[in-house]
């Protein structure tokens, strides 16, 4: 942590308002976006200065571990780890349910449609999640929609086993969608606990470093999902995946509302901010400036999730095509595997400038992407999706990394949770579209959206640093957090 740092106001939340944010504050210690403070040019120059030995290097195991390790010293190990555990429901869930109705329908579309219906109820989730969060007893929210989750489950179970009987009628996508809409979203609820947890231990050090550990999370949410969700419906079907999915969910409420953070007092979890009504035409332009390039980054995670979403889709056209569609989620978790692993490794080295990652890692999706249309077999097709992976896992940790960098810190909470939001709309999205797509053209058309979808996240990168050069934040240093994780007096960018 900076020496010149300043504690952040601890005064609660009082809930989200109904305004529009406020313009940021522009004091006079605002720091220009691309000149270092004097406390950063004073280490430059110190690390710089011959006749002084240099830093040690940090060892691989400090690269991938670092963040956990700090994080462990705050909250403990074991949350961290449950952090991962209540993500992995919404993975096993819509997957299962793609590959049981695709099997039962002997239709690909139709379970897209499923898929894509669970995903697109998890984004009204997360939107209610984000309603009740600020309340004092939100924890009664949670066990309320999980209640209603396990309710809507069984009847969606129920419906899928009569519709297996008359495969040829329409398939009950709306039970799916309030599946997804009953399913709580508890990735959300541990991203919005961070808040009151950091200031329950007085350390308002590392925001940037808990966006990071969620983003590593999400990546290897998707890899053991996927497993989970493959290895069960080869071992037992994907009806009996869908009702695990159900149990984990279970599980997974009981164990966060049983930890001992869920009786911290809620703090810091405001989605939105009220605006002053003050406002001449430049500042009224200058604030929707900001707000552009703050929602680019936020845009960008929708643009992953309409790849995702396309590429799973590619996979189940890929899979029929030589009999193994049971095996999706089994293949799927190669994609999760290498992007998991190469977001821990990203994460590790704590990247200053995440937008430049975000147009490599972009540009290397979009060859990456291309490579689809090649695979003739099912180890050609996990090699494909091994490489893909590898350029998605840093994107998701740039895009969330990006957040708290740009933003001051009453806005990094709602960004990151707009974010996730339009990954599952992407993700739904992508299913919808690329089902559509495979009924024209087969896979080889399918194969085209995740190449468009890639494309659109790289363009959308350079476009964001584009409006970041011509654009001033202008945010104080007070209001700003280093990239590194801890608080800083620079902004720095």
């Amino acid at each position: 942590m900076s020496t010149g740092s300043q504690p952040e106001n601890t005064t609660p939340s009082a809930g989200p308002s109904v305004g529009p944010s406020s313009p940021d504050p522009e004091p006079s210690d605002a720091v220009p976006a691309e000149s270092p403070s004097a406390p950063v040019r004073s280490r430059i120059q110190l690390t710089g200065s011959p006749g002084l030995a240099a830093e040690p290097r940090p060892s691989w195991s400090e690269i991938l571990f670092g963040d956990f390790r700090r994080l462990q010293s705050v909250v403990g190990r074991w949350y961290l780890v449950l952090t991962l555990l209540v993500r992995l429901p919404s993975v096993v869930m819509p997957l299962s349910v793609m590959v049981y109705v695709a099997v039962a329908s002997g239709s690909g579309s139709w379970g897209a449609l499923c898929a894509a219906a669970i995903y697109l109820g998890h984004a009204v989730s997360t939107g209610i999640t984000g309603l009740y969060a600020p309340w004092k007893y939100y924890q009664w929210g949670i066990l309320v929609q999980t209640v209603l989750q396990v309710l809507t489950v069984l009847w969606l179970v129920q419906t899928l086993v009569a519709r297996a009987h008359d495969p040829f009628g329409p398939w009950p996508w709306y039970l799916c969608l309030l599946v997804g809409a009953a399913s709580p979203q508890l990735g959300i609820a541990t991203r919005l606990r961070w808040p009151s947890i950091l200031r329950h231990h007085r350390d308002q050090s590392l925001p940037a470093l808990t966006m990071r550990h969620d983003a590593v999370m999400d990546a290897l949410a998707m890899v053991l999902g996927a497993l989970v969700a493959g290895v069960i419906a080869i071992m037992a079907g994907s009806l009996v995946g869908v009702m695990a999915g159900s149990g984990l969910l279970v599980i997974s409420t009981a164990m966060l509302l049983l930890h001992p953070t869920a009786g911290l007092p809620v703090w810091g979890t405001a989605l939105w901010v009220s605006s002053s009504k003050n406002l001449n035409r430049a500042e009224r332009r200058r604030r929707r400036s900001r707000r552009i390039v703050r929602f680019l980054p936020v845009l960008g995670g929708g643009w992953l999730g309409l790849l995702w979403g396309s590429v799973q889709i590619g996979l189940v056209y890929f899979a029929a095509s030589i009999d193994v569609v049971e095996s999706i989620g089994a293949q799927f978790a190669a994609l999760g595997l290498l992007s998991a692993i190469s977001a821990v490794i990203t994460a590790g080295f704590g990247i200053r400038r995440p937008w430049n990652l975000w147009i490599l890692c972009a540009a290397a999706s979009v060859l990456a992407t291309m490579l689809m249309s090649v695979p003739s077999g099912p180890f050609s097709m996990l090699l494909v999706l091994a490489v893909i992976g590898a350029a998605t896992g840093p994107t998701l940790v740039a895009v969330f990394g990006i957040v708290p960098i740009i933003s001051p810190r009453r806005l990094t909470t709602g960004l990151s949770a707009i974010t996730y939001v339009l990954i599952q709309v992407g993700m739904a999205a992508g299913l919808v579209l690329a089902a559509w797509l495979g009924n024209y053209g087969g896979y080889q058309t399918v194969a085209l959206l995740p190449v468009m979808a890639s494309t659109l996240l790289l363009a959308t990168a350079f476009l964001f640093i584009d409006r970041r050069r011509r654009v001033a934040l202008d945010m104080p240093a007070s209001a700003h957090w280093a990239p590194g994780g801890d608080f800083s007096t620079s902004v720095g960018m």
